[in-house]
């Protein structure tokens, strides 16, 4: 399940960063990467741990990573936090639709 969250990440996140701005195969890779290794640590905290109210803590420190790394690599791009923030809002709400936690 953690792969299938992984891949679903990646590929709502990235046609939408592109579509933000960061469309250089340089910024995609970039976000393509980013979103593995945010989207991986988080699975793997939740799945050790099972405490899903962390969720919320390691979302927001997904989206803050995420634009960290955007930053670095795209530092023109206007808006570049809220639009992490969208990118991130997007995968969750579908990936809550399509992969629904197991409680």
């Amino acid at each position: 399940m953690m792969w299938a969250a992984c891949l679903l990440t990646v590929l709502i996140e990235t046609p939408l960063m592109y579509l933000f701005g960061l469309r250089g195969r340089d910024e995609l890779t970039v976000v393509v990467c980013a979103n593995i290794a945010t989207n991986l640590t988080m699975n793997l905290i939740l799945g050790v741990t099972g405490l899903l109210p962390a969720a919320v803590f390691l979302e927001a420190a997904a989206v803050f990573a995420e634009y960290r790394v955007y930053r670095l690599c795209a530092a023109d791009v206007p808006r570049l936090f809220l639009k992490t923030l969208a990118a991130n809002a997007a995968s969750l709400g579908l990936g809550l639709i399509f992969l629904p936690p197991a409680v």
